[in-house]
């Protein structure tokens, strides 16, 4: 996992997220558009790894 800050980016209007955490702490009016494709109520640090693992014996 990396994190940058989004205005690093000349042209950031393009990047959107796939995975989003803590949603039990998440806002009720953010809005999924479509482009996250995981979503963990916690951390989920264990399911994050397995899933990264899986997907490096994957390519």
């Amino acid at each position: 996992m990396r994190a940058y800050p989004i205005g690093v980016f000349e042209k950031s209007i393009g990047f959107k997220p796939k995975s989003e955490i803590f949603t039990n702490c998440k806002l009720p009016w953010l809005e999924n558009d479509g482009c996250i494709v995981e979503s963990f109520e916690a951390a989920a640090a264990g399911e994050r790894l397995m899933l990264l693992l899986e997907e490096l014996e994957n390519r």
